[in-house]
């Protein structure tokens, strides 16, 4: 399956030593661990690292109807391999990096020719054994950030046999660095590796994220359909770690049949705020799904890429359990179009709202890790719950893995080379 060329990638990038389950700490005034290690990668450094050029040239979007062109502005580099990102509202980029177990602080000066980069927090050595998928995935800030200076991580653990879970640690900033780690959520289940990653908080002020289907044995991947069992569950949780109010089952659970989504987005220009979630599919029907409460989305023992008549795609990969949703948007193998042998693997969602690209706006920005694409939607319908056929609207040709918007309104990704890159209209 496709997405295993991601996770046997992250592996290749860090390697550490003996196992060790990351500790549950009450938060207390000093740092819960001290920022000994180094990354694999390169020092931390508060010096200002010149990046030249600050512009790279791009193919022109492939699709028509989009408006102008984009290309890039490179504001940070020597990450890594960062696996997401998240402002803060001084406009700080708080960036987890695979390569060295590490957040690093990331603030572009106003030129965006230099930038500062610090670590913001170092994981120590032994918390994340050589385990594919293993390592700091996600991240997110709290929307009462200047009040509580916390910061949520989502954490694929490893357990002594190799099998893998997953932990969210709440970290708070004290002048700039992460302290007190406190584990605030421990998923119930545990398995090989294809944990999920997405972290957000929602217009509901809630924590959102996403497990994957720990692949495994057939009993692992049966547990997606189980509402008792985290695995293959979008989860609803309090800042504290307990489950929200409202969500249709218990243990945080908010919807089921999930494979292993890393990118999800709210869509502030529906009301209520719909929720979409990117799901990387097998070697088939990578989708784009909307979140409802209680929601299946079918993933299960039955998935198969083998279309029948009975089972034309996307049902061959959304089959499982019952009352399934269907994706609202699927891909397939489509070698020209894609550039790969492969589905595209959506990685990174935003809407953009009011996001500096105007004849963008109000649309869904996609980025994706195996064709390395920017892929642009327009929502469909006065609800805004449809999606038209997706515009190719940047070509970065290296994996794009996060996606985000700033608090000025400019949209950003990481990739796999380690930098993160502004969009804007191509001149």
């Amino acid at each position: 399956m496709h997405s295993t060329l991601l996770l046997s990638l992250l592996l290749v990038l860090f390697h550490l030593a003996d196992a060790t389950k990351f500790p549950t700490r009450k938060p207390t005034a000093a740092p819960t661990f001290l920022p000994t290690a180094e990354p694999t990668t390169r020092e931390p450094t508060a010096e200002p690292t010149t990046l030249a050029p600050t512009r790279k040239p791009t193919r022109k979007p492939t699709a028509k109807g989009h408006g102008m062109p984009l290309n890039v502005e490179i504001v940070a580099s020597g990450l890594g391999f960062p696996s997401s990102f998240a402002f803060t509202p001084d406009g700080r980029m708080l960036v987890t990096s695979l390569a060295g177990n590490i957040v690093w602080s990331v603030k572009p000066n106003v030129n965006q020719t230099l930038v500062e980069k610090q670590p913001f927090y170092q994981f120590p050595p032994g918390t994340f054994p050589p385990v594919e998928g293993a390592g700091p995935l996600g991240i997110a800030v709290d929307p009462d950030y200047k009040t509580t200076k916390l910061v949520f991580v989502f954490l694929a653990m490893a357990n002594s046999g190799n099998t893998t879970h997953v932990q969210i640690v709440s970290l708070k900033d004290v002048d700039g660095a992460g302290t007190d780690a406190n584990v605030i959520f421990t998923s119930n289940s545990y398995s090989n590796f294809e944990t999920g990653g997405m972290l957000k908080f929602g217009p509901d002020r809630m924590l959102w994220l996403t497990i994957g289907h720990q692949l495994g044995t057939p009993e692992d991947l049966a547990n997606v359909q189980d509402w008792s069992s985290h695995t293959g569950k979008i989860i609803r949780l309090k800042k504290d770690g307990t489950p929200a109010p409202g969500n249709p089952h218990p243990l945080g659970i908010y919807a089921k049949g999930v494979r292993n989504s890393f990118a999800g987005a709210f869509d502030p220009k529906s009301k209520p705020q719909n929720f979409w979630v990117g799901e990387p599919g097998p070697d088939c029907n990578d989708e784009i799904n909307l979140v409802t409460k209680g929601a299946n989305f079918g993933w299960g023992i039955h998935a198969t890429c083998n279309v029948t008549k009975a089972k034309p795609a996307p049902w061959n990969t959304n089959q499982d359990g019952t009352k399934i949703s269907l994706p609202k948007a699927f891909f397939t193998i489509d070698p020209p179009k894609w550039g790969t042998d492969r589905p595209p693997t959506p990685t990174g969602m935003v809407v953009c709202n009011k996001c500096k690209l105007p004849t963008y706006e109000g649309r869904l920005f996609v980025g994706t890790f195996h064709a390395g694409r920017i892929l642009t939607f327009k929502f469909l319908g006065k609800k805004r719950t449809g999606l038209a056929a997706p515009e190719i609207s940047y070509v970065n040709y290296i994996p794009i893995i996060g996606v985000d918007r700033s608090p000025d309104g400019a949209i950003y990704f990481c990739d796999a080379a380690g930098f993160i890159k502004r969009l804007v209209i191509d001149k």
